[in-house]
């Protein structure tokens, strides 16, 4: 089945984030009339009415290792307080599901997206890449997401990137395009790069038992060919 005669990319950015998009693919329905609500966006926000405990990091704020300066995704993706909404000015914060906020609430009405298009798209350029048989189409794949965040042919992936250079590029495209969505510890944990991205700030997770699950030890009575996951021996 080709999901792009059933999804498509957002042209816009921001448009995704405003409940079922065309590019959405399973989204977690919430609503504040029916108190349904999603309370995630608080540990978001500052405060107030936020709490404040997830923030953008140092890395993704960088023009260099994260946000480009001129992609449009930065300002969809990161927002900066001002008062009076928020107590403090200046202070960057997730915005891709705030819901509404108003001077003295916010609404905890922000669908929740956990698979849509453009990740498929990148998860489909990884593995040409990774099989190294269409280089070609998997360069095709990240310059369709490169050309929504900086405009048609701005800042394309170059053709003569070599495997390693491409991993390397569509890790990034993932961490920019999919940021606060829930994909990076994944993305590095099956790319083998815990230690290299987050071992430095983060030495405690060094230890491969934090990278995987363990399986049950009645899966593998069961079955003598599975062992168990690194770090759970």
């Amino acid at each position: 089945m080709d999901m792009t005669t059933i999804y498509q990319l957002e042209p816009d950015f921001a448009t995704i984030f405003k409940e079922n998009s065309r590019e959405s693919i399973f989204e977690i329905q919430f609503s504040n009339e029916t108190q349904d609500n999603n309370r995630f966006q608080v540990f978001f926000l500052p405060q107030r009415p936020g709490v404040y405990l997830l923030a953008p990091s140092a890395k993704l704020l960088n023009p260099v290792s994260g946000f480009a300066a001129n992609d449009k995704r930065r300002p969809v993706s990161i927002g900066v307080s001002t008062t009076p909404i928020f107590n403090r000015a200046g202070i960057p914060y997730v915005n891709k599901y705030t819901g509404t906020v108003t001077a003295t609430n916010n609404i905890s009405d922000a669908n929740q997206i956990l698979l849509r298009l453009a990740d498929v798209l990148l998860m489909r350029a990884e593995a040409l890449n990774e099989l190294n048989t269409n280089k070609t189409e998997a360069i095709a794949l990240v310059n369709q997401i490169r050309d929504r965040a900086f405009g048609d042919g701005v800042n394309p992936v170059a053709p003569t990137a070599t495997q390693a250079e491409l991993r390397d590029i569509i890790l990034q495209e993932r961490y920019v395009e999919l940021a606060f969505e829930g994909h990076r510890w994944f993305d590095l944990v099956r790319t083998g790069q815990v230690d290299e991205v987050l071992g430095a700030d983060f030495p405690e997770l060094l230890d491969p038992e934090k990278w995987l699950f363990p399986i049950a030890e009645s899966i593998i009575n069961a079955n003598p060919n599975i062992t168990p996951n690194p770090g759970w021996q």
